[in-house]
């Protein structure tokens, strides 16, 4: 996720213009990296695109903010009463479930109180937990910027060119952690192959993404990235761990990361 596509979701879900999105995306991230130990602090940063990276103090010890003392902080820096920090909180956090896959965020969320959950709840879900397809469709379209009538043709799409690049023994485990109503999409995959796996670079995975969707590569790219990103979502540790066996480093270096 890019600096655009970040910022764009903050305003979504606050409510604001691109200006007022970034200004409190700055405010809640540096108030967030105090609250958080200096090693997470450096592990955020390194997940976020530029200039968002530079909001974050990797250099700041650790304080144990309330989270009232965190929404006066964010209030004071943004120039606005807690109310409205508090609803920019929720959305930059929000925005951040989308850029993070749910092992990153699970790790940013683990140093905070129980009170901050409110703030992030909505985003949220915890990592191997299998998706509902609400949540699954959600993910994608947030991160590959459609809606979720589109979220849903390009989820079938990715998920069926990803089964013929897997073998059939792997679709198999893959059905039972994606939503059901995605079980369709990995059968047609796997028909096309009869579970044998057809080997493909990662530029000719996105080349046939493109032609199943009829979208430009550019484009298929960034579906297959929203995709394969919330599958890491939905799945457990090992079953990631199989799939990306199964698959060049290539896949899961520019594919399943947020």
């Amino acid at each position: 996720m890019d600096e655009q596509q970040f910022l764009a979701l903050v305003a979504r879900e606050a409510g604001v213009d691109p200006t007022v999105a970034e200004r409190a995306t700055r405010a809640v991230l540096t108030t967030l990296s105090e609250r958080l130990s200096t090693g997470e602090a450096r592990s955020l940063a390194d997940m976020l695109p530029e200039p968002l990276r530079y909001w974050v103090d990797k250099s700041s010890p650790r304080q144990l903010l309330t989270v009232r003392d965190f929404l006066q902080r964010t209030a004071e820096r943004e120039g606005v009463d807690e109310q409205t920090a508090e609803a920019h909180a929720r959305a930059v956090l929000y925005a951040l479930s989308r850029a993070l896959t749910a092992d990153e965020m699970y790790d940013v969320v683990s140093e905070l109180p129980k009170d901050y959950r409110p703030l992030y709840e909505r985003g949220y879900h915890p990592p191997g937990q299998v998706l509902s397809i609400e949540q699954w469709l959600s993910r994608v379209a947030d991160r590959a910027g459609v809606d979720r009538e589109a979220a849903r043709r390009v989820s079938e799409a990715v998920l069926e060119v990803l089964a013929e690049r897997i073998a059939g023994g792997e679709v198999d485990d893959l059905r039972k952690e994606v939503p059901p109503e995605l079980a369709a999409a990995l059968l047609r995959g796997m028909s096309h192959t009869h579970g044998v796996a057809h080997r493909m670079n990662l530029e000719e995975f996105v080349r046939r993404v493109a032609q199943l969707e009829g979208v430009s590569e550019a484009e298929a790219r960034r579906h297959a990235r929203a995709v394969l990103s919330t599958l890491r979502d939905s799945v457990t540790q090992k079953e990631f761990r199989d799939l990306a066996s199964e698959l060049p480093r290539a896949y899961v270096e520019q594919l399943a990361h947020a």
